[in-house]
């Protein structure tokens, strides 16, 4: 998403870039919250809540996860591991930024950069709140609109580094993000096991 939408830096008008990310980040965070309602509901459905047991489960897979991010064990990530086309930017830009949002907010459509995913998707399965779980998808939205701002602020901030040349910086620290997902999916785990 970051290469697609162009920041400032790349030639591309304010405006036009502004509204691009700003289509790109309501489809993500209205897909992620949507999916957060759907997996809260069924969660309600199933009255997971009612058990002890499923918690420590999220706590078990926010640990085992977390661990998986600073590379101490291998788990799988199931995912689909489908590439939005770019050809949808470069038709339609604007629709093309809606619908690259819809797409990889949805979560399970595409690639899944990083296991949060699938611990707040467990936590609102559990939970079996609509609404919490909308609230934690709407904030998984969030996170995956971030890159796309802070790529745009940090190339207007500086004329010498490139669109490229800073996605690249960014890119290059993927352990360092892995590792913050680590400690934050640690930080998840130990709060869930030691209060359920």
């Amino acid at each position: 998403m970051i290469y697609v939408i162009s920041p400032l830096g790349e030639g591309k008008k304010r405006w036009t870039w502004f509204l691009q990310v700003n289509l790109y980040t309501l489809g993500v965070c209205l897909a992620s919250t949507f999916t957060g309602l759907i997996v809260g509901s069924l969660g309600l459905t199933l009255k997971l809540i009612q058990l002890d047991l499923p918690f420590w489960i999220v706590g078990i897979l926010a640990l085992a996860y977390g661990l998986k991010e600073f590379d101490f064990i291998r788990l799988p990530m199931p995912q689909r591991r489908w590439q939005v086309p770019i050809s949808w930017i470069n038709q339609r830009p604007f629709f093309g930024s809606l619908a690259y949002g819809l797409t990889i907010g949805a979560g399970f459509l595409t690639f899944i950069p990083y296991a949060g995913f699938y611990v707040w998707t467990a936590l609102a399965l559990v939970i079996g709140d609509p609404k919490l779980g909308a609230l934690l998808g709407f904030v998984y939205g969030l996170g995956r609109a971030f890159s796309v701002y802070l790529i745009g602020f940090l190339t207007t901030q500086s004329d010498q580094k490139s669109v490229f040349e800073m996605s690249a910086f960014i890119f290059s620290k993927a352990q360092l993000w892995h590792r913050l997902s680590g400690f934050l999916l640690l930080v998840t785990a130990i709060y869930i096991l030691t209060s359920a």
